[in-house]
């Protein structure tokens, strides 16, 4: 029953940015999800939550059903939580170059004939290769696609496939 006296400027920036992206989406996605009724269930790879709130404020104004996953959440535990939600999709923010291991772990968690929900994820999908002397992050989008992962750059990206694909209800 807390309420925060004066909204931060985090919190500001995010509801900002969530308005514009549901403002700029094209009707016909729309109308695509509110037909189709995924329910999403959104976690982190790590304490960095922003994405997360992000895509939590743009689903809920699109009227999708949002199930926390939780922040900085092991695979396991993401995938007891979708399934024990009947969630359709997981969709996984990350920031700190674990994304690849992260998915791995996730999709090894999954039985060939059990719960497989679609995994999207997004955020800074990179990581420092082992055996390298640099210490300088690649890209892991690639790894993350070998997995049955779908790495998406915005979070329109991950929409437009749920509204086209049934969100993995097909």
């Amino acid at each position: 029953g807390r309420a925060p006296l004066v909204v931060s400027s985090v919190v500001s920036e995010i509801a900002a940015r969530a308005d514009s992206i549901v403002t700029g989406l094209d009707p016909i996605l729309v109308d695509g999800l509110k037909r189709r009724r995924p329910k999403i269930c959104i976690a982190t790879t790590d304490v960095h939550e922003y994405g997360k709130r992000l895509v939590e404020q743009v689903l809920s104004k699109l009227g999708v059903e949002v199930v926390d996953g939780g922040i900085g959440v092991d695979a396991d535990d993401l995938l007891k939580t979708a399934e024990a939600a009947s969630a359709d999709v997981i969709a996984i923010s990350t920031y700190n170059g674990v994304a690849a291991d992260f998915v791995r772990d996730l999709a090894g968690e999954m039985k060939p004939d059990g719960y497989r929900p679609q995994v999207f994820v997004g955020g800074r999908l990179n990581a420092v290769p082992d055996g390298t002397n640099t210490g300088l992050p690649v890209d892991v989008a690639d790894s993350l696609n070998e997995t049955g992962a779908i790495p998406c750059a915005r979070i329109e990206d991950m929409l437009e496939i749920i509204a086209a694909n049934d969100g993995g209800k097909s």
